[in-house]
């Protein structure tokens, strides 16, 4: 059994890993207040985390907050990462890789939660890409 001080840090050090969820919770509670607020490219019929399979990569992948119009022509696609260091560009492509399986959707919209920011390389690709970069600060205004 661990005494308080051991237990105090094993709790720090994965502190990150614990908030993942919380975090991907408070994203999507942004993106209903966002909705509600008229502040999103259309209102979403229904919103939530998918998970399934890739056939590209032959393997499960998820996308952490997904939101449809009616129709479904009309996509959110949202990444949320609550963790130390910044969003690379090998998570911007894995992202995007992810997006890709849904080939019905007509008009995506992209948008990326980070902690801590955002590589060179994202902020500009993502600038071409029309991506819209979100830090934890954001998450508290509309």
């Amino acid at each position: 059994m661990l005494g308080e001080e051991e237990a105090s840090r094993e709790i720090t050090a994965d502190l990150s890993n614990l908030m993942g969820a919380v975090f991907e919770q408070v994203c999507q509670q942004y993106m209903v207040r966002m909705a509600k607020a008229g502040k999103l490219p259309f209102v979403p019929f229904k919103m939530g985390k998918w998970w399934g399979n890739n056939p590209a990569k032959r393997r499960q992948d998820d996308i952490d907050i997904l939101a449809f119009d009616r129709a479904g022509n009309r996509a959110i696609f949202c990444e949320c990462k609550f963790r130390n260091e910044l969003f690379d560009m090998q998570e911007y492509r894995n992202f995007m890789d992810a997006c890709a399986i849904f080939t019905q959707v007509r008009e995506p919209h992209y948008y990326l939660f980070a902690k801590s920011g955002y590589t060179q390389d994202v902020q500009r690709q993502a600038a071409v890409d029309g991506v819209k970069l979100l830090m934890v600060d954001d998450l508290f205004s509309i």
